[in-house]
């Protein structure tokens, strides 16, 4: 039960089940004639008041839930104080329910109990009876009185016009009371809501994969059995739900019925979201180019369309091609001649930055802000953007001027090895060729001229390494590219260099760029040259941010794997797909957002909730499991330190004789019972009521019986004439034979051992 303002719930779309119009407390314990004696003019006050507060017209209580207590003197003096307060409204007008004849004393939580039955009195539109009511005290004057005894259930349903309301009263036996006037919760808004564009989101969260499936299907069964609107679905999902480690996200259209979609996804595996709140973008370089890359995200993401608008127009000037006509496309069929086009070293890079700077404007418009930032080769001008070392206008300058040149320089080759670096330099001994990048524990990339890397390939194949030669022209961090060095720095001293304003590691040096590194022109400049130490900086980022969620921003899911073999446990997140594995239009943006999501990021709420409301959902799915503990034929005793067995009085005398329990059962019980009053022993035939027992000492009985046993005992089970451990036993037996087709043949066994004779 949670209370909130009433004002702030409204504005937060919450659901209301009813208003607290007015609450009043205090103490007439100086004015009762003892201790544990009632005061009608006490409770009359407290009522009163409380009405006062809420400026409640007594004659519109049409229900009170009492405190109820079936004692001759404290129900009278109750309605006598009840008609005091209520003075003025018509006879039999409000009817009188009370929740101990169901469940008890609850002690402190009597008052909550009490309003939570009327919360579900009034979502029920029903009053439910008092329970074995059969005729009224006749000290009390029914007849003529403003209450009456709700003896059967009673239709409670709204009146336009004239709101429900209820009181609610708890007396302490000390002479505190309390009391709470309620009111049925307000009518939702009619009319037309705004419609939520576009697909939803629906974010599914739970501790374990199972307790996730049965989550998934129950709520595919609130859409089957009411008319569950799934904006409001995603709303309650993204706003009222904890989020806990396993995930899954379920895409549905505005007005589809979902249930389809949640069945089917349930039987895919879960996804185990990244414990850490830190977030890393990983860069990718060339290579993982092709035509159509982001061609889902310019459809359905307007941040990520206008993104690559601008960078597609400042390119233009500079490589004389609109990079759109790559990167729109939405198939892969007779795309030949583009991808000859893009594998052009002058398009590739302008292209992949493209598409990684606006993968970055896609996310940040998702709320997704990286703690780190780590690229790869030409993914780190990106990077820097996204760290704020370079504006976008300079960065697209640089990017363009290093494409043409290095696609100035001679041909080369590239070749990527399946062994450790110290493995690939003993090949290298006696060629020109180096080490371009060091991408894994066992994954280098090798480059230089044709006839270097031919050698270098024929030595490692010779000694049964596995490589691949890759479909590139040029030897890229290799000395073929010396040349060019000192023209591109040229190009970045015209430029504007800034300090990070998100940390950024250098791959070149596997380094965190401070101020002074990142505003050197000659980071830039010879980062085209050097060893991609790419593995040593995955290395670096996952010992200084463990548990993060890495994002892949860029295209392919190359860079992923790389992560991932560099020992990063966990899964990275794609960012951009190719145009046939693409979801249907207008998904791109909703799956992005619930993939981050899943992995542990925490993208902005608005991208899933739309414009629903907030609602009752189905509740989560806890896991239970009955934990017993063994034993052979008795319950187990107190300790000879429990405070309880230290200070048990020895049986009294009441004219009883002492018969000892016959039965395991009998003797379990006798024990629960004896504990219970603090006693030594009982015997079968001991009246619980009779060695000073009370209704408070029964309900502690059925408890501890109820977590000894696999069945529920009530409290009318052990308060039942008679009420010893003998007839308590025999209709425990009754409750436990009834309960057997249910059990395991294991707790078969283990209750047949219990209800035994030991003789």
């Amino acid at each position: 039960m949670l209370l909130k303002r009433y004002a702030d719930a409204l504005e937060d779309g919450d659901t209301i089940h009813a208003v607290i119009k007015g609450s009043a407390v205090n103490n007439d314990g100086a004015d009762k004639v003892g201790f544990t004696a009632p005061s009608p003019r006490g409770q009359a006050a407290v009522i009163a008041e409380a009405l006062a507060v809420g400026e409640v017209d007594p004659s519109t209580i049409s229900y009170v839930e009492t405190h109820g207590t079936a004692t001759r003197v404290g129900d009278s003096i109750e309605v006598e104080a009840l008609e005091e307060a209520l003075s003025g409204a018509a006879p039999g007008s409000c009817l009188l329910g009370a929740l101990k004849p169901v469940i008890g004393h609850t002690d402190t939580a009597a008052g909550a109990s009490a309003l939570i039955k009327v919360l579900l009195a009034l979502k029920h539109e029903t009053l439910p009876p008092v329970p074995d009511f059969r005729e009224a005290d006749p000290a009390i004057d029914f007849e003529s009185s403003v209450c009456r005894v709700n003896a059967g259930a009673t239709a409670w349903p709204r009146t336009p016009g004239s709101p429900r309301r209820a009181g609610i009263s708890a007396f302490s036996i000390g002479g505190t009371n309390a009391h709470v006037v309620v009111e049925e919760p307000p009518v939702a808004p009619a009319g037309r809501r705004k419609a939520t564009p576009g697909p939803l989101v629906l974010p599914l969260s739970a501790a374990t994969p199972a307790a996730l499936n049965t989550l998934t299907n129950r709520l595919a069964d609130a859409f089957d059995g009411t008319d569950l609107d799934p904006a409001d679905a995603a709303t309650t999902l993204s706003l009222g739900r904890v989020e806990l480690g396993f995930r899954r996200h379920v895409i549905v259209e505005p007005r589809a019925h979902a249930a389809e979609a949640l069945r089917a996804s349930s039987t895919k595996a879960a996804v185990h979201a990244a414990g850490g709140e830190d977030v890393v973008f990983v860069f990718p370089g060339q290579g993982s180019q092709f035509p159509g890359m982001g061609s889902d995200l310019y459809r359905d993401v307007p941040a990520y369309a206008a993104a690559v608008d601008r960078c597609a127009e400042r390119f233009a000037p500079l490589i004389g091609i609109d990079l759109r006509q790559f990167l729109t496309v939405e198939t892969t069929d007779d795309n030949d001649d583009l991808t000859r086009q893009l594998a052009r070293t002058d398009l590739t890079q302008p292209a992949l930055f493209t598409v990684e700077y606006a993968t970055v404007m896609a996310l940040q418009d998702l709320g997704i802000i990286p703690t780190v930032l780590l690229g790869h080769s030409i993914g780190e001008f990106a990077a820097a953007v996204a760290s704020g070392i370079f504006e976008l206008g300079d960065a697209i300058t640089a990017v363009a001027a290093r494409g043409s040149l290095m696609a100035s320089t001679a041909a080369g080759a590239t070749a990527v090895v399946r062994c450790t670096e110290d493995d690939v330099r003993s090949a290298l001994t006696g060629t020109g060729a180096c080490v371009a990048a060091v991408n894994g524990p066992r994954q280098v990339v090798v480059s230089g001229t044709t006839n270097d890397i031919a050698t270098v390939v024929e030595r490692l194949r010779e000694d049964n390494r596995s490589v691949t030669l890759l479909p590139t022209d040029r030897a890229f961090h290799s000395p073929l590219v010396d040349e060019v060095v000192r023209p591109f720095d040229d190009v970045i001293r015209a430029l504007g260099l800034r300090t990070p304003r998100i940390p950024m590691i250098c791959t070149s040096t596997a380094t965190m760029l401070d101020a002074a590194t990142a505003t050197d022109t000659g980071t830039w400049s010879t980062q085209l040259r050097t060893t991609v130490r790419f593995a040593d900086s995955v290395a670096v980022v996952d010992r200084t941010h463990p548990d993060a969620v890495w994002v892949e921003v860029g295209p392919g899911t190359a860079l992923g794997s790389l992560v991932r073999s560099c020992g990063v446990d966990t899964d990275v997140v794609a960012t951009v797909g190719r145009p046939e594995s693409a979801w249907p239009a207008g998904t791109a943006g909703a799956d992005l957002a619930g993939r981050l999501w899943c992995a542990g990021a925490q993208p902005d709420h608005t991208s899933f909730a739309g414009s629903g409301r907030r609602v009752p959902l189905p509740t989560y799915p806890f896991e239970r499991q009955r934990h017993r503990i063994g034993r052979s034929n008795h319950m187990p005793t107190a300790s000879a330190t429990d405070p309880v067995a230290l200070t048990r009085a020895e049986r009294p005398e009441t004219g009883t004789e002492f018969v000892a329990p016959r039965s395991g059962l009998e003797d379990a019980v006798a024990e629960t019972v004896a504990e219970a009053l603090g006693l030594e022993r009982l015997g079968a035939h001991d009246d619980l009521f009779a060695f000073g027992g009370d209704s408070v000492t029964a309900t502690a009985v059925a408890a501890r019986l109820s977590e000894a046993y696999p069945v529920t005992v009530t409290l009318a089970d052990v308060m039942a004439s008679p009420a010893t451990p003998s007839g308590i036993a025999e209709r425990l037996t009754s409750l436990l034979t009834d309960a057997v087709e249910n059990m395991s043949e294991e707790e078969v066994a283990q209750m047949l051992s219990v209800l035994a004779d030991p003789a």
